[in-house]
């Protein structure tokens, strides 16, 4: 029930704020520019981001497992972390190119991390 209010709440504000955006500036271009530039709604965006990437990887689980006991969610949960930590290791290493692309391309392998993982024995 508090997912549905969330989720709804981050829907809303994120619809207010780009709304809002498209209302005080005259052309697209500098909509976006205040969009990327205004600390308020990247964190409206980027919370909408993240809601949209769990519902992706909800319904993605839900697809490939369907209902899961509590041993295998506990197992997915185990490796998931330590794709994570390894993965947050690997970082170290790059830290001066980290950007937005960056970030897009660790949650992506993390995600593809688990989906193999999950199809082999423990």
């Amino acid at each position: 029930m508090r997912l549905g209010w969330y989720a709804g709440a981050s829907t809303a504000l994120a619809g207010a704020v780009v709304f809002s955006a498209f209302q005080q500036r005259a052309n697209f271009y500098s909509a976006m520019v205040y969009l990327s530039q205004s600390n308020f709604c990247l964190l409206v965006l980027i919370n909408f981001t993240l809601l949209i990437y769990g519902t992706f990887v909800f319904g993605l689980s839900q697809l490939c497992w369907g209902t899961l006991r509590t041993a295998e969610v506990e197992q997915l949960t185990e490796r998931a972390w330590f794709a994570i930590t390894e993965t947050c290791l690997a970082m170290t290493i790059f830290r001066d190119e980290l950007g937005a692309w960056f970030l897009v391309m660790f949650t992506a392998l993390v995600t593809g991390k688990q989906i193999p993982a999950s199809f082999i024995p423990a």
